[in-house]
């Protein structure tokens, strides 16, 4: 039986009923009818909260090169035999890498490198799953060879480098003394006003010859 129909029905007769003990009788039926309805309502489940998995930054890898190609071998992810491509998102771009290896033993991981020491062919870069590795593969945009693959690496080296030269200098300058004296005398001169720079021909002349120049001129340096 169609319970709402027949509410329905009853509440139309209601206009036609005239005697009100008729009207009362069809309201208390309509009434028991409603509340019958609401019974069999099934109640609303609540939606159950998705559940986030973590995402674990995967920091180690290994990398090899030829001259046009760069490869980054990740493996320090527990489980990763178990993976399947599927699992896999890369993302490239002309100077980056990401690749995410998603819902694995219930987390999320992640291998990004922001900026790579040099420009690689974003659309032919791909990743891959093989024995138990991520293996990133990502052409060169230009053949040649790379000493770095980020570009904090490349930048922390040339930093090196340039503390070492700035080191090799200072050293040279502290076993002979007088070419420090030197240069800090020529700084000056090459900075100072008029009254400076012939105190320092003066020194630099009276220093050579014992005798006070008759016309100021700049130190032979």
């Amino acid at each position: 039986m169609d319970i709402e129909a027949f509410v329905q029905e009853l509440e139309s007769l209601i206009p036609q009923a005239k005697h009100p003990m008729t009207i009362s009788l069809l309201q208390d039926a309509i009434n028991r009818n409603k509340s019958s309805i609401s019974k069999t309502i099934k109640p609303q489940h609540a939606t159950p909260a998705v559940q986030i998995k973590p995402t674990i930054q995967v920091k180690t890898y290994g990398w090899d090169q030829t001259d046009s190609t760069v490869k980054i071998y990740v493996s320090d992810i527990p489980g990763l035999e178990g993976a399947i491509d599927s699992q896999i998102v890369t993302e490239f771009t002309a100077n980056s890498v990401n690749v995410k290896v998603n819902d694995l033993n219930n987390r999320n991981y992640n291998f990004s490198i922001g900026e790579l020491s040099g420009k690689i062919k974003a659309d032919s870069a791909k990743a891959i799953l093989k024995r138990g590795s991520v293996i990133i593969s990502m052409p060169k945009a230009s053949p040649g060879n790379w000493e770095e693959v980020t570009m904090v690496e490349r930048k922390t080296k040339e930093a090196k480098k340039e503390k070492e030269k700035l080191d090799d200098i200072s050293k040279k300058d502290s076993d002979d003394p007088s070419a420090g004296i030197m240069k800090m005398m020529q700084k000056m001169y090459d900075e100072g006003d008029e009254d400076m720079k012939r105190t320092i021909t003066k020194a630099w002349y009276e220093s050579k010859s014992g005798k006070t120049p008759s016309v100021p001129g700049a130190p032979e340096m």
